[in-house]
């Protein structure tokens, strides 16, 4: 009788520390999630201990999101948060290099901006992708990058933070990087993409990624009337590659005379590898 009550006793004094450990992490998520949720208008779902995590869910403005800690015994040390909807494009994928989720098997895109080139891999069509991925929505993905892993992809944008607790505001900053990211990625109707690119043309502070938009305009959309306005618009750009094929597209002798399709085609093809992983410049 006495090995069976010390075998007992040795099983309650492994088993409650594991038990008031967990309970313990739950409840801190639990209250970190009420507390979000009351800042986001979220419904929070308590989930259980040993069961499903505690999380969030609701919509915020035409998204659907879902925010949960995650771990059993280490919850509180892995949050994330995924939204969808809202006319995310499914076949658009950015991700930070160093991100493992599975390829879309679009075609890699440089955007022109070495930066953000060098940090983050992005597929899909080309045209979607030069679009959207202006200043702002590259120095939102940039900025968002550097607390929390974000990623782009299937429709939706999924944000992780590991490590560390999950305390209510960083929960709430996870959804709000996510929802910006979100924003930003929003993609404009197909009519209004050579006048969106012409835009971009004009005004991508980075010369790399003018060029960039300059060839796919070239490309793709060559008698597009956006397209003549953003040759205008770089006539005189300080980037002398940018200059010399707005000079090409014209039909100016500059190092031999170009037709505007070639201007185009040649530009857009060349290969650009900003991570040494052979993406094509431009290219759907």
């Amino acid at each position: 009788m006495e090995p069976l009550l010390l075998l007992l006793a040795a099983v309650v004094l492994f088993v409650v520390p594991i038990w008031l450990l967990v309970r313990s992490g739950y409840r801190k998520v639990l209250a970190a999630m009420r507390l979000a949720g009351e800042e986001l208008g979220l419904e929070v779902r308590p989930g259980s201990p040993w069961g499903q995590s505690a999380s969030l869910a609701g919509r915020i403005d035409d998204l659907e999101v879902t925010a949960r800690g995650v771990g059993g015994q280490n919850q509180g040390r892995y949050l994330e948060v995924w939204m969808s909807g809202g006319g995310l494009d499914p076949t658009l994928r950015v991700a930070e290099r160093e991100a493992r989720g599975p390829s879309l098997g679009g075609q890699r895109v440089s955007i022109g901006d070495p930066l953000f080139d060098h940090r983050w891999l992005v597929e899909g069509p080309a045209g979607l992708a030069l679009t959207l991925l202006d200043e702002p929505a590259r120095s939102a993905l940039l900025e968002a990058g550097v607390d929390v892993s974000v990623e782009a992809r299937e429709g939706g944008v999924h944000v992780r933070r590991v490590g560390g607790d999950v305390r209510w505001d960083l929960i709430v900053d996870a959804v709000n990087a996510g929802l910006e990211v979100a924003r930003r990625l929003r993609p404009p109707p197909a009519s209004e993409l050579p006048d969106r690119l012409a835009e971009r043309a004009a005004t991508d502070p980075e010369p790399g990624a003018r060029l960039e938009i300059l060839r796919l305009l070239l490309r793709d959309h060559a008698d597009a009337p956006a397209t003549g306005r953003a040759l205008e618009a770089l006539a005189d750009d300080p980037e002398p590659q940018v200059r010399r094929l707005v000079l090409q597209a014209r039909g100016v002798d500059a190092d031999g005379q170009l037709s505007l399709a070639e201007a185009g085609s040649e530009g857009a093809l060349s290969e650009v590898d900003p991570a040494g992983e052979g993406a094509l410049s431009g290219a759907d």
